[in-house]
């Protein structure tokens, strides 16, 4: 779907499977979007509680082809490992210890500044990702590009994930923002078990800080961000509540 300068929330959105909460939340949290139409309720039913915290609410349309052509998938057992990673449920892996150095973070938050920076130039919000494996590699990087890329789903969370490819265990994996993190940052964690979280600065947007904590995960906050806060503020002033929104989630007020 490209970006739609409008806003989401008119949109209804069908799928032929029942959204993972990681889908749910980006759908209603950070898109807006409030009705999702789903085709296969049976072979696949997440918590139904989450749909309601995410603010979103499910239309069932059955179609007896896509159960019958999803349930002969998802019973196949060449498909279990896979299937249980995409809904973030993926288990007995080994967890690699979480053992970064200062210099390795510090060298990773310097890259997704000059990310962010970059960003900037071509006019999306200037917040830079970078993901480092237990050993301190960088395993993706990337900026926002939702404009640049007509993609509301490709902020810099997702940018660095998408670049980082098909892993085993992000348990092992540290997030690094410029800024805090928006709610597909925040279903990387909750969802998908990201190890901890490194943020550059939350003086301009601390967005969903708090609810990484709430999860238990490692977090620290270094107030080294410096160029791209004041990049970030910039693009703040000059840019639409509206048009904020589609980067930092539905519910962002400008304060």
């Amino acid at each position: 779907m490209g970006r739609i300068e409008t806003g989401y929330a008119d949109l209804v959105c069908t799928s032929s499977l029942s959204p993972c909460s990681f889908c749910q939340c980006t759908l209603a949290r950070q898109l807006g979007i409030r009705t999702i139409r789903i085709l296969d309720d049976e072979n696949y039913r997440p918590n139904k509680e989450d749909y309601r915290k995410a603010g979103i609410t499910p239309e069932i349309v059955p179609d007896s082809r896509i159960e019958a052509t999803f349930k002969t998938w998802v019973n196949d057992d060449r498909y279990k490992v896979l299937w249980n990673r995409d809904i973030g449920i993926a288990t007995g892996l080994k967890k690699a210890p979480l053992t970064l150095t200062a210099a390795q973070m510090a060298a990773g938050m310097d890259r997704a500044e000059r990310l962010a920076l970059r960003a900037e130039t071509l006019g999306e919000a200037p917040i830079g990702a970078i993901i480092l494996d237990n050993l301190g590699v960088v395993v993706g990087s990337g900026h926002a590009g939702i404009r640049a890329g007509n993609d509301a789903s490709l902020v810099a969370a997702m940018a660095a994930w998408r670049a980082a490819g098909s892993r085993d265990d992000w348990g092992r994996h540290t997030l690094i923002l410029t800024a805090g993190p928006d709610y597909i940052a925040l279903g990387m964690f909750k969802i998908f078990n990201f190890g901890q979280l490194i943020v550059g600065s939350d003086r301009v947007f601390a967005g969903q800080l708090q609810a990484v904590r709430d999860l238990g995960k490692p977090v620290s906050v270094r107030q080294t961000a410096t160029q791209a806060d004041a990049a970030l503020k910039a693009w703040l002033a000059n840019n639409s509540p509206a048009h904020a929104r589609e980067y930092f989630g539905a519910d962002w007020e400008k304060v």
